[in-house]
């Protein structure tokens, strides 16, 4: 039986030349590498700009060299992207073209939908992976959720 592992994290990341942001990705790099160790094939991220991207981008570049790997990207409403910089649209749009499937888990925005996603996620998951500076937070409150079930937690 496949393991799944899902991710979460902050969208306001170190920039790229900070050595902040390499310790990080590293650190991501890493943690995924664990992941697959405890027998995760199976990843899901939020698709949001920042950690979830990093995280997505992470997972594919693994399934170069594991293709029995498969990322799900869990976006918590049909256009979630709209407000996203034309940088960030291209890479979502290369995410999501190459994820082996995305879920979108609601058609339209609610005060709740990224609540329900996270929840979606941590429910669907045995492992978290999470980069979590700020306990009020949605990925604090995705942290809290996963520790509440039970999960296994690779803090970064």
């Amino acid at each position: 039986m496949s393991r799944a592992c899902c991710f979460t994290g902050h969208r306001v990341l170190p920039p790229e030349c900070d050595p902040a942001f390499s310790a990080l990705t590293e650190a991501l790099d890493r943690a995924i590498d664990e992941a697959i160790a405890r027998g995760c094939t199976e990843f899901y991220a939020g698709g949001a700009v920042g950690f979830d991207m990093l995280a997505a981008e992470a997972v594919q570049r693994r399934k170069a060299q594991s293709p029995a790997l498969r990322l799900t990207l869990c976006v918590p409403y049909l256009g979630h992207n709209a407000g996203f910089s034309a940088s960030d649209q291209s890479r979502f749009t290369r995410l999501k073209e190459s994820a082996d499937r995305v879920l979108i888990l609601s058609d339209h925005y609610t005060p709740s939908c990224y609540r329900i996603r996270n929840l979606y996620m941590v429910e669907h998951c045995d492992l978290l992976i999470a980069y979590v500076r700020r306990a009020q937070s949605g990925s604090g409150q995705t942290y809290a959720m996963a520790k509440k079930r039970g999960l296994a937690v690779i803090l970064l």
